[in-house]
């Protein structure tokens, strides 16, 4: 008997659909596809209602030359049930200091 790795489960159309741990890992492949800035931290991860999943990835786009007030990048990866990549984005721009505040 076959069974399907922890993380993935299947979806409503008969194939396999990410659970939060690999949407994760997709979103993090994404947002290093199209920057080599250094990841800093997973932000959001949801489960829509249809299955698709919205994370948000931040990233350090330019880091402080004294002190710990980087600046940060975040994206926003869309993916569908099945995994694939809707779309990503960068939504916005903040340094560090003001992250506890949006």
């Amino acid at each position: 008997m076959e069974h399907s790795p922890p993380d993935t489960f299947l979806s409503s159309r008969g194939g396999t659909r990410p659970g939060w741990k690999e949407a994760i890992a997709i979103a993090r492949r994404s947002v290093s596809g199209i920057t080599d800035q250094p990841i800093d931290a997973v932000s959001h991860c949801q489960r829509k209602e249809n299955g698709d999943w919205n994370v948000v990835i931040d990233v350090i786009d330019s880091p402080a030359r004294m002190g710990d007030n980087d600046l940060l990048a975040a994206f926003e990866v869309h993916l569908d049930e099945t995994g694939e990549v809707i779309f990503c984005s960068r939504t916005r721009r903040y340094r560090r200091e003001d992250r506890e505040a949006s």
